[in-house]
């Protein structure tokens, strides 16, 4: 007891001290990233639980202005607002309603999140005949592909392919800046893939889509054809 009194000024060796100075640099370095919003590591993955790719609570919403184009030129601008609604259980879980466009006829989608990702129903989906994808896979991998939409007329089959192009891209909107991911949709016929993305779009995960942008492929040009951008959002 009396030599622990007596150690009021410890005398580290200096090897110690080294080790212990690199577990407090560890320490910060994990407390940082855990608290990234992307916890991005080397464009594989992010440290965010997958019930938060997607914020799915009733009474969020997500405001956007959309502008259209003609030949480069304005050809219209409204407002459009997504808003969770309601929820329903089906065998497969728990999906959550957003409507969106006209309030009294709005269109309808159904999400998910899985431990894959966010799952998007274009019905029902307790009911059969509609189409169950995946929209934002997770882990976020760069390079990575999958198939968000396929439609088949008699024997002619359309696929569009969704890239994730780069895992951390700063993007300013008028609802604030935010580190998102950019992908970009190729459409594939027939299994013929075009070479240009008809769709470049930036997800914020533990937010929400960002910015779309829709084009037209024109002898291997891309002209702009519509775009969201987020104006404002509510986050339960």
């Amino acid at each position: 007891m009396l030599k622990r009194n007596k150690i009021l000024k410890p005398n580290i060796p200096a090897q110690t001290g080294k080790a212990v100075l690199k577990l407090l640099i560890l320490f910060s370095f994990f407390t940082i990233s855990c608290s990234d919003p992307l916890g991005l590591d080397d464009n594989v993955k992010t440290t965010i639980e997958f019930a938060e790719i997607k914020p799915l609570v009733i009474g969020n919403y997500w405001e956007y202005q959309v502008n259209g184009y003609d030949d480069g030129k304005e050809a219209y601008s409204y407002v459009d607002r997504f808003r969770i609604v309601d929820t329903i259980a089906v065998s497969g879980g728990v999906w959550f309603i957003e409507e969106h466009g006209d309030e009294d006829i709005p269109l309808v989608n159904y999400f998910q999140n899985r431990e894959d990702g966010l799952w998007k129903s274009s019905g029902n989906p307790g009911e059969p005949g509609h189409e169950i994808s995946i929209m934002v896979p997770y882990p976020f991998v760069k390079g990575s592909e999958f198939v968000v939409s396929t439609n088949q007329s008699g024997e002619s089959i359309q696929k569009i392919i969704r890239k994730v192009e780069e895992v951390d891209v700063s993007i300013a909107t008028p609802a604030g800046t935010f580190r998102c991911i950019k992908y970009g949709d190729y459409f594939e016929y027939n299994g013929t893939r075009e070479d240009l993305p008809r769709n470049v779009l930036y997800y914020a995960p533990r937010t929400g889509w960002i910015k779309t942008f829709r084009y037209v492929v024109d002898n291997g040009l891309q002209v702009l054809s519509w775009e969201y951008i987020l104006t404002d959002y509510h986050l339960e």
